[in-house]
């Protein structure tokens, strides 16, 4: 029987894996208390008709996490083929998505309860065999990707992402570049105003040698590595690229290598993190 355990912070889309692990076939328990999933792992593997099952463990266990540890251990000896699927998100993303669908944290205060969560799914956290980040996926992606990892590894979902230096990095890039050494469009009075996506600043960043010969590089380095990954079992990659105020220049490269992967891969999509900040 393999069994998957989903855990993570409350608004990181727990219930949007467990309804896609469903849909392919797991049968599914959330917020069972901890002491009872040994015995009902038991119950599902004297059943022999289901082969498939997914948990869902998280901060609703209340005192009940305090006895994780040795009931995880007793699993472990019950459980062979078994995976720990950690979801996770940025506080700003979460506090966004609590905002939306105005439902309370589980423990009451949103800031403070997020912070105590982290806290408190720190052990579990540790023991996950694949965490997943999904500040930048939306419901319908998110389930793609749950569905790959556990049916089909032959495909790659891509973020691009263009932000600002002056707004802090991306939490969950894999890859980061800085273009910042490219020509500032910021400086050009004409074109200040303007965005990357106008064709003004992209044909004035794009004129450039270095830029040019940047993305040559870039479109090399991307048809090496990322088969590579693929062939490592990478679902999701998110790959960053940044300037000073995430407005011109990390516009504009991200948009060229967003139309390069979209002609190779089928699940592409670019993120303007900070346009419309300036």
């Amino acid at each position: 029987m393999k069994v998957i355990f989903i855990s993570g912070l409350s608004g990181a889309g727990k219930s949007t894996a467990l309804n896609a692990l469903e849909d392919i076939g797991f049968y599914c328990s959330d917020n069972m208390p901890l002491p009872l999933i040994p015995d009902f792992l038991k119950i599902l593997q004297d059943l022999k008709n289901i082969r498939k099952v997914a948990v869902v463990i998280d901060i609703r266990e209340g005192e009940f996490l305090d006895y994780f540890e040795s009931i995880f251990k007793k699993i472990k000896k019950m459980v062979d083929d078994y995976e720990f699927l950690f979801l996770e998100a940025s506080e700003e993303i979460i506090i966004r998505r609590y905002s939306e669908t105005r439902r309370k944290h589980p423990l009451g205060s949103l800031q403070v309860g997020i912070k105590e969560e982290k806290e408190r799914l720190k052990l579990i956290r540790e023991k996950a065999t694949r965490i997943i980040d999904t500040s930048f996926l939306n419901v319908h992606q998110l389930k793609k990707i749950i569905t790959r990892i556990f049916v089909s590894r032959k495909n790659l979902f891509i973020n691009i992402v263009s932000f600002g230096y002056k707004y802090g990095l991306p939490e969950d890039a894999d890859l980061l570049f800085d273009v910042r050494f490219l020509p500032n469009p910021y400086f050009i009075e004409e074109l200040k105003p303007l965005t990357g996506r106008d064709l003004k600043v992209k044909n004035y960043v794009l004129s450039n040698p270095s830029s040019r010969k940047f993305l040559s590089s870039l479109n090399k380095f991307f048809n090496f590595l990322l088969p590579e990954y693929m062939k490592e079992g990478k679902i999701y990659l998110t790959i960053g690229f940044g300037c000073t105020g995430g407005k011109h220049r990390s516009v504009v490269i991200a948009d060229s290598i967003y139309e390069f992967l979209s002609r190779k891969y089928s699940d592409v999509r670019i993120i303007y993190r900070d346009l419309g900040k300036e």
